[in-house]
């Protein structure tokens, strides 16, 4: 799978309940059955299909139903103190992605806060043809750090949007280091070791510069000893880390002193604990007795960073492993099993080894749906397929986009003998091609209240394409 494609594959399996989602796609186990089962297809222009759902209103604070955005851009991420800041604005229909009206234009009220949040900088931009453009000649004594320019439309009602950029103050370095870790991890209470490699800028080896080591370990300064640099422009260090290590966020700092010349090299440490985050969604938001469920899990080193492992779902009540696991990519996977009620399930990892918290999956239910989309991206022209498996009789199955119902189909058990307890049902939407993007799938019981959803990716009816050719090769 290409890296776009994995991309566009963590919008579509994205979850209500917030569950972090797999970016890297893995075969789909479908629900094979003797005979065909019709597939219940909301076609454009029936009565089924709802242009506008009127009960999922948008609100006012997002700029109404028939709101705008603002696509805010600066000409680079990162400037430097007398430097000019280029920010170009594109006010688009929210779901149709279309500009303003001919003819009809706004202002924009722009206000740039610092790092602070005190306003550093205000003006305003004409919107000519759904675009405005505004710049700010960045002051020489600015503080750098990260500043945020805010857009807002006081007069014309469009909701607000804002754009994060970095000043930075900047000195060419006039020394080249690297620090080297000797292993790719350390535990709590373990010595870090490292080399340091260092040239000046302009040539030659600072041979007998003072190099002072210090670590930060989780807000916590830890000081090493002092080292010398050798005539080849190196030099070892290590320091003891601590025995009790949280969070495991970790950087070494090596100050080096070449006569009048100061300067820092930093790298992080890769501190290892025997501890992860890891947290389970239910593709549709519940575990449902009964029938195939898709579980997706997101692991996570206390620093916040991907963990990748493998490991087993366990019964509690029998002690047996139901299905194995394994994360796929940047500490995400996803799993099929179908549930018993009345069982408490758990998750153990195996790999690494080491780890021995057992992680609970939430409650079985016996009353619910769940839902199973059949593709992570969805081609623009393809119809949207999902799969639910419901314990009502009757239900309402619905898309949307940006809280406008596109789509819908009554569902009626019924009139499909042919579906057993357990079963999947496949239900399929026929969409015009200006349906795209990120889309809601949505299961109603028969009380109108939702009882599973999901976020499915369809890809746009006109891509932007773009390519970058270097003018000179390195």
């Amino acid at each position: 799978m290409s890296r776009q494609q994995s991309l566009l594959g963590s919008l579509a399996v994205a979850s209500v309940c917030c569950a972090l989602v797999i970016a890297r796609a893995q075969a789909v186990t479908s629900q094979s059955t003797n005979t065909p089962i019709p597939r219940p297809r909301a076609a454009k222009g029936t009565s089924e299909q709802k242009t506008m759902h009127t009960k999922l209103a948008t609100t006012q604070d997002l700029g109404g139903k028939d709101r705008y955005l603002t696509f805010v851009s600066t000409d680079k991420p990162i400037y430097r103190t007398g430097e000019k800041v280029y920010v170009r604005g594109v006010v688009l229909n929210a779901a149709n992605h279309q500009p303003l009206a001919s003819g009809l234009n706004a202002n924009a009220t722009i206000h740039i806060k610092g790092p602070k949040g005190d306003i550093v900088a205000s003006g305003s931009a004409s919107v000519q043809d759904s675009v405005w453009g505004f710049s700010w000649d960045v002051p020489a004594e600015q503080a750098g750090g990260e500043y945020t320019l805010q857009a807002t439309y006081p007069w014309d009602g469009h909701a607000p949007a804002e754009r994060k950029f970095d000043i930075r103050a900047y000195r060419a370095p006039r020394l080249n280091s690297q620090i080297t870790f000797m292993r790719d991890g350390y535990g709590p209470g373990e010595k870090v070791s490292a080399t340091l490699d260092v040239k000046r800028a302009e040539g030659g080896v600072p041979a007998g510069a003072k190099v002072t080591v210090t670590a930060r370990i989780d807000g916590t300064e830890v000081h090493g000893d002092t080292a010398k640099v050798d005539e080849n422009g190196l030099c070892s260090v290590s320091f003891d880390l601590p025995r009790e290590i949280p969070r495991g966020e970790g950087a070494l700092s090596l100050t080096i002193e070449d006569g009048g010349v100061v300067e820092t090299a930093t790298k992080t440490i890769p501190i290892l604990l025997q501890t992860v985050d890891l947290q389970t969604f239910p593709e549709g938001g519940d575990l449902i007795a009964g029938y195939a469920n898709r579980l997706y899990i997101q692991a996570m080193q206390p620093n916040g960073k991907p963990a990748d492992l493998a490991g087993k779902l366990v019964s509690k009540q029998t002690g047996g492993t139901v299905t194995e696991f394994r994360t796929e990519h940047e500490g995400r996977g996803r799993f099929l099993f179908t549930p018993e009620a009345d069982r408490d399930y758990f998750l153990s990892v195996s790999e690494p080894a080491g780890i021995k918290t057992l992680y609970p999956l939430s409650k079985v239910k016996t009353s619910g749906a769940v839902l199973r989309a059949d593709h992570d991206v969805f081609e623009n022209g393809q119809p949207v397929s999902v799969q639910i498996g419901c314990t009502s009789k009757n239900y309402r199955v619905t898309l949307s986009k940006r809280e406008v119902e596109v789509a819908a189909c009554k569902i009626d058990m019924n009139h499909h003998p042919d579906i057993n307890s357990g079963m999947l049902l496949p239900v399929s939407f026929e969409l015009p091609p200006d349906i795209d993007g990120v889309l809601t799938v949505t299961v109603w019981n028969e009380k109108d209240s939702p009882i599973a959803e999901r976020l499915v990716f369809r890809k746009p009816a006109k891509p932007l394409n773009i390519s970058i050719t270097p003018d000179k090769t390195s």
